[in-house]
């Protein structure tokens, strides 16, 4: 069985683990303290890069849809859930690596999806060009849902 990303990390003594926590809903995976009040929020989904095809294709796209949905609630959750310091921000990624069997250079890849801050303002850092149409929709009402205002880089501000 996989070990959870959460027990690798726990076991290694990261430095900067905070902890394996799950929100309400049942979203969540790890979350970093990188410095005092900044937070690295990381949704993790396993995927096979040694299959091929037609199917395989199908099923890479569709997690990297679930984790991208996932990763964009549990950023949300975490940073008006459960952060409590004044200007404390978070930075939502997600994190695909790949299965036990794979080849070393598709061991993973952190994508980077939007910073928050505490504010409620969200600076979303993935170019819509590369957001499919579903991804930009599930991230426009995620982010309507949780009322925080969409910036662009010369509005952000801590």
């Amino acid at each position: 069985m996989q070990e959870s990303l959460a027990e690798v990390l726990k076991g290694e003594g990261y430095p900067l683990f905070v902890k394996d926590w799950r929100d309400p809903r049942g979203v969540g995976d790890v979350v970093f303290e990188l410095q005092p009040a900044l937070y690295l929020a990381v949704e993790v989904k396993w995927w096979d890069s040694a299959k091929t095809g037609h199917n395989a294709r199908v099923d890479r796209t569709e997690k990297r849809r679930k984790v991208f949905e996932q990763a964009v609630k549990y950023g949300l959750s975490w940073q008006y859930g459960m952060v409590v310091e004044p200007g404390a921000a978070t930075v939502v990624a997600t994190f695909m690596p790949a299965q036990e069997g794979a080849s070393s250079e598709a061991s993973g890849v952190l994508d980077v999806i939007m910073w928050l801050n505490s504010r409620k303002e969200a600076l979303v850092l993935k170019p819509e060009s590369n957001l499919s149409p579903v991804d930009c929709k599930v991230l426009d009402e995620e982010l309507q849902a949780a009322m925080v205002a969409r910036k662009v880089e010369e509005e952000w501000s801590w």
